[in-house]
């Protein structure tokens, strides 16, 4: 995860309120799940625990996607000069403290870097506090999240039926995955989708491939030129058949809320 969305700087699976990376990991486990029941019915696992499974995999995910727990630059190693330009988190100014605590002569990490002695274990014991520090930090966000559920749930579940449309994929593949896989305009879209992305997944390796666009931006700033319209800047308008999908599970009214407010 870290390596794709901060070393690589592509695909970003985070960045997205469903994980495709959790969706494709219990789908693979849903297919081994299914040749479970049919040979060995005792191995095989509930809907209930491959869906803990999925929980898992997206908190882990969300811990180490981006713009989280990789945001603290790994190369600027507890050796180098401590900047905290560098750290753009909350409680940075502490974990730049900590770091620069660990370069002390007199800290463990210090007397580890006498002749002889691995600078890997210095590091790592040199990171351990701050590591331990920016853990707390998203802990506390956690918790915070996690508080305001009771204050929203009655509002949202009871009153408005929200009816929470990114956990509907995770939930038919893991509860019903023979009705899934029965549904022949699944298999299309599917077929469609995944055509498209291993079309432009070859294309990187190899360019001369065809590559079809999946999404569409534009910039509408260069049609009103006139102020006080050209002042406003950068006017993005994107089309993403992912996002377009989405709303086709979430109630009309909602959606139509959605669209006219962004537009507003």
């Amino acid at each position: 995860m870290v390596l794709a969305e901060f070393g690589w700087y592509s695909g970003f699976p985070t960045c997205l309120s469903l994980f495709f990376n959790a969706v494709f990991c219990i789908f693979l486990l849903v297919l081994l799940n299914l040749v479970l029941e049919r040979y060995r019915p005792a191995w095989a696992l509930q809907g209930t625990e491959i869906l803990v499974v999925f929980t898992m995999v997206s908190i882990a995910s969300g811990l180490a996607g981006h713009d989280s727990l990789q945001t603290p630059d790994s190369d600027d190693h507890p050796f180098a000069p401590v900047r905290p330009e560098l750290w753009p988190i909350p409680g940075n100014h502490a974990v730049c403290a900590a770091l620069a605590c660990c370069q002390r002569p007199d800290s463990v990490a210090g007397m580890l870097r006498r002749p002889g002695v691995d600078l890997r274990l210095a590091q790592l014991l040199a990171v351990d506090r701050a590591a331990g520090l920016v853990d707390g930090t998203h802990g506390r966000v956690v918790l915070g999240h996690v508080g305001t559920q009771p204050a929203v749930r009655k509002q949202w579940v009871e009153n408005e039926k929200l009816a929470y449309p990114i956990i509907q994929v995770p939930m038919l593949l893991a509860v019903q995955p023979r009705v899934l896989f029965k549904n022949k305009v699944f298999w299309v879209g599917f077929g469609f989708a995944a055509t498209i992305g291993v079309m432009n997944g070859l294309n990187v390796l190899f360019p001369l491939l065809p590559k079809m666009p999946v999404a569409s931006v534009m910039d509408l700033h260069s049609y009103f030129p006139e102020r006080p319209w050209s002042e406003y800047g950068e006017i993005i308008v994107s089309f993403y058949p992912f996002a377009i999908g989405m709303f086709f599970l979430i109630p009309l009214d909602l959606a139509f809320r959605a669209v006219l407010f962004c537009v507003l």
